[in-house]
C-alpha cells in the first residue's frame, strides 16, 4: 500500500508485508489505515498513515473489506469463519469481535452510513447479490430489493 499526494507525487510505501495487500481503509481522522492482507490467509491489519507502526485486528478467518465507521472507533468487515462470508465489527483495537449477520448465505462488502447508525452490505441469502441495510449492532435487516454491491453509501434527503 501506498500514499502519495493528489497529483501522484510523492509515492511513499507503507507497507512491507510479503504477499497482497487490499482494501485499504482511511479512519476518519486520517491518522491510520485498517486494510487486509493475504499471505496464506486473509489477515486485517491496520497501520498508521506514516507506515510506521502496524497492529494485527483480527486473523480468525478470512478477514476482509474492511470499513471504518465514521466515528473511528469500530471496523465493519467480511469474514468466513463458518463457511459462509458474515459481516463482523472489531473494535479498533482489535477486541471484542462480533458477527451481525448469521444466515446460510454470503454477506460481503460493508458500507457504513454517514451517521454510523446503519451498515449497507451485499448478501446472496435470498439466491442473487441484493444490497441490504441493517442497523449497525445487526439488528432490523432489510433488503433495498437493488440486486448488486455497495461500493460507496450515498446519502439523500
Amino acid at each position: 500500500i501506498y500514499a502519495m499526494k493528489p497529483d501522484g507525487t510523492e509515492a511513499t510505501k507503507l507497507t512491507n508485508l510479503g504477499g497482497m495487500n487490499w482494501d485499504p481503509s482511511w479512519s476518519p481522522d486520517g491518522e491510520n489505515i485498517v486494510f487486509a492482507h493475504f499471505a496464506t490467509d486473509w489477515t486485517l491489519y491496520a497501520i498508521t498513515a506514516d507506515g510506521t507502526e502496524s497492529t494485527v485486528l483480527d486473523k480468525a478467518g478470512n478477514g476482509w473489506q474492511p470499513a471504518w465507521s465514521p466515528a473511528g472507533d469500530q471496523i465493519a468487515f467480511a469474514s468466513q469463519r463458518d463457511g459462509f462470508w458474515n459481516i463482523y465489527l472489531v473494535q479498533v483495537d482489535g477486541k471484542d469481535p462480533v458477527r451481525l449477520t448469521n444466515n446460510e448465505g454470503d454477506n460481503f462488502e460493508p458500507e457504513w452510513s454517514p451517521a454510523g447508525d446503519q451498515i449497507a452490505f451485499s448478501s446472496n441469502r435470498n439466491g442473487v447479490f441484493e444490497v441490504f441495510i441493517m442497523d449497525s449492532d445487526g439488528g432490523n435487516i432489510f433488503s433495498t430489493g437493488q440486486s448488486g454491491f455497495p461500493s460507496d453509501w450515498v446519502y439523500v434527503r
